[in-house]
């Protein structure tokens, strides 16, 4: 990879006449690395973190399998939760945004939209929208359904099919003879 901040230019050596053009060449060479500087770091991600610097000092194991995010008062932290299974709906639980939950009777699948403790039933739940259904169970049974149904049929039409084609062969023996 080239390095975008070096420009060459003459060398001022100490105790000599430093020429004017020069000394220019050298101001432009450091202008130029800051121009290229400044483009780096417009492309860079920048993440708003309020007041002072804010640095994730946990060690590599403590980071495994989390994501930086912010917390509730939002600063920069590293969130344990995304996306996290945590089963079965269960009420007066403490639950993290995205945290995924089953409804048991009707084995439908939600996700948490923000941090709350779960109330008295899923529906509840959803019409405070504290859920936000993922995956409709009842729509899936009934694309499974109306799969085995069309197996089903296809199994019944081949099957009509090969006894049309042994009623053809045995109608043209008989033609024949």
């Amino acid at each position: 990879m080239s390095n975008n901040f070096h420009t060459p230019t003459a060398d001022l050596a100490a105790g000599t006449t430093a020429r004017a053009a020069d000394v220019n060449d050298k101001f432009d060479a450091v202008e130029v690395g800051f121009d290229n500087a400044e483009a780096v770091i417009d492309l860079a991600i920048k993440l708003p973190v309020g007041s002072g610097n804010q640095q994730i000092t946990e060690t590599a194991p403590n980071r495994a399998s989390k994501e930086v995010g912010f917390d509730a008062n939002g600063d920069l932290a590293l969130i344990s939760s995304a996306f996290q299974w945590k089963g079965d709906w269960v009420t007066a639980t403490a639950y993290i945004k995205n945290d995924v939950v089953v409804d048991q009777s009707t084995k439908n699948i939600y996700h948490v939209t923000a941090d709350y403790t779960s109330g008295a039933s899923v529906s509840v739940d959803v019409a405070a929208s504290d859920l936000a259904l993922m995956v409709n169970v009842s729509d899936i049974e009934t694309a499974k359904t109306a799969a085995e149904t069309a197996e089903t049929n296809a199994e019944t039409a081949q099957t009509a099919a090969e006894l049309a084609e042994t009623n053809a062969a045995t109608s043209a023996t008989s033609a024949s003879t």
